[in-house]
């Protein structure tokens, strides 16, 4: 079979691109005529300061550099003690009305390094959870800065579904569009430190028993604007 020419190459990297710019013409006339955010709030500031055992300890307010890269419409940052005050963790519970406006929920793999956290090792890890038959995803982080070292774990949800993988964000974005009308979506992230005197499973358990404490208090705030799904108009 005879090699294409320079000019075939060049016609279909014209076809190529042509087509990319088509679906990125399409994309944005979904997002145009579908997203419509919706109108109620989750509230987070009424997300209560003790769950399970958990005893909220302390409140924070984003640096600004990091609130205008996300832009969230709510957040809550919030330090947790155990009851006997032997564990620390930080939630970072952030909620954006429609992400379709380039901002939203921002992997910590992008910002930790920016931050001097040097990623050692990242997979995801399966959490059972009142509510889920199959428990949920997360993302499961460790970093390390000088002689310290977290654990990190976060997932993205709204009232629809519960994800970890940033690669599916976008096929959720552009299905959510066409059936409800909507593509609001939430980070949610747990960050303890850890420490070389207690196994590290001990502490991702621990973590973990948190995560299963809040999940019915997330789901709570999530479904409070919640929408009954609207007649899709005809693009």
């Amino acid at each position: 079979m005879p090699e294409p020419t320079r000019a075939t190459r060049t016609s279909r990297i014209g076809v190529v691109a042509l087509l990319i710019l088509a679906g990125q013409a399409l994309v944005s006339r979904i997002v145009s005529t579908y997203d419509q955010p919706p109108p109620y709030s989750p509230n987070l500031q009424s997300f209560p300061a003790r769950i399970g055992s958990w005893v909220g300890s302390q409140d924070h307010v984003l640096e600004a550099d990091v609130a205008e890269l996300l832009r969230p419409d709510e957040y809550l940052l919030r330090d947790f003690e155990s009851q006997d005050h032997t564990h620390a963790i930080s939630l970072f519970f952030a909620y954006f009305k429609s992400v379709s406006s380039g901002y939203g929920p921002h992997s910590p793999n992008d910002c930790l390094p920016g931050a001097g956290w040097q990623i050692t090792s990242r997979d995801t890890l399966s959490i059972s959870v009142p509510g889920k038959k199959d428990g949920i995803r997360v993302n499961r982080y460790v970093v390390a800065r000088d002689d310290q070292r977290i654990l990190v774990l976060y997932w993205y949800q709204n009232d629809r579904r519960v994800w970890a993988e940033e690669s599916v964000s976008r096929l959720y974005k552009l299905t959510d569009l066409i059936r409800y009308h909507r593509s609001d979506a939430s980070l949610v992230r747990v960050i303890t430190p850890l420490s070389n005197d207690t196994p590290a499973d001990a502490q991702i358990e621990m973590a973990s028993q948190f995560i299963r404490q809040i999940f019915p208090v997330v789901q709570d705030h999530l479904a409070r604007v919640r929408q009954t799904p609207a007649t899709s108009p005809s693009l």
